[in-house]
């Protein structure tokens, strides 16, 4: 069994690296952005920044991951709700196929993922964390379930009051369950193609409603 989740674990573990996991815990803050990097933001571009996030706080040596930010020319609403609809994560991030809530209260979901890249197809399981006061969700995977492609993954979106707009914070950190040697290149393309799409996206429903 274990040799079966390392083999497809290998195969579709680089697109994986897009996914949003789950964490039970409260995140640790990431680092505000730096004027050179605030000034990237102005300008519409994703900052990422190399380096898991930490793991209920602590640093987790051996992770992988990223702390990303992207500015939404919007309030924090339309971002929040998309990303309060997990069902709807397909249309927004890259390599999902679809999302199933297995279970939901107003402060906590189990969520299904299901995704491929190319031929290969990956699944896994997640606990989300939400709350709604501090517009913040955070995850870590579902260790007690079948995953595939991580031993763990957690991390967590913030969205942070930045004038007229809104500044998206995406933290993640994941220990693989095999060796993946382009897993780098995929991480950072995946996360800044989703932080871009969520801008877009939320700034087209923000027209839509003020239409």
């Amino acid at each position: 069994m274990r040799g079966r989740r390392a083999r497809r674990a290998g195969r579709a573990g680089l697109a994986l690296l897009v996914a949003l996991g789950a964490l039970g815990t409260r995140a640790a803050a990431a680092p505000g952005p730096s004027p050179g990097e605030r000034q990237r933001l102005a300008h519409g571009e994703v900052v990422y920044r190399v380096g898991a996030a930490p793991r209920d706080g602590v640093p987790v040596a051996g992770a992988r991951g990223a702390i990303a930010f992207v500015r939404v020319p919007t309030g924090p609403d339309p971002i929040w709700r998309i990303l309060t609809e997990p069902t709807r994560y397909p249309e927004i991030f890259p390599g999902l196929r679809a999302v199933e809530v297995l279970e939901a209260s107003d402060r906590a979901w189990l969520l299904r993922t299901d995704g491929t890249f190319g031929p290969f197809s990956f699944r896994y399981y997640t606990r989300y964390r939400i709350e709604p006061e501090a517009r913040r969700l955070s995850w870590r995977l579902d260790t007690t379930r079948d995953n595939d492609a991580f031993d763990d993954n957690w991390g967590w979106w913030e969205l942070v009051p930045d004038g007229d707009g809104t500044l998206v914070v995406y933290a993640i950190g994941s220990i693989a369950s095999s060796w993946q040697p382009l897993s780098g290149f995929f991480e950072r393309r995946g996360i800044t193609q989703a932080l871009a799409a969520l801008r877009d996206a939320a700034v087209r429903r923000s027209r839509g409603a003020s239409g």
